[in-house]
């Protein structure tokens, strides 16, 4: 499982209409993933350890909670999400 977030496009699957015209930051998630193989992978931080019993489901919340950039913020707010880069679940 991965995570990432992006202001890209979002296709409509069944129209192709894009739903991000605004490039709004969105939160994602990816499944059946290995980052290693990932051509788009630049590096990996571990940003902490969670505890053994914690699930994908508890991971998921917990990202999910991290606030995204706003556009026509000043750019310090968007440490960390600069960019889009993937977040992944890293081994415990």
């Amino acid at each position: 499982m991965a995570y990432d977030v992006s202001d890209g496009v979002r296709l409509n699957g069944e129209t192709g209409q894009d739903l991000n015209s605004e490039r709004d930051w969105f939160f994602r998630v990816k499944n059946n993933v290995n980052p290693l193989d990932s051509g788009r992978l630049v590096g990996r931080v571990m940003i902490g350890k969670v505890p053994p019993q914690t699930t994908e489901n508890d991971l998921e919340t917990i990202l999910r909670g991290v606030p995204l950039p706003e556009r026509n913020q000043e750019k310090d707010v968007a440490i960390g999400f600069g960019m889009p880069y993937p977040l992944y679940k890293m081994n415990r």
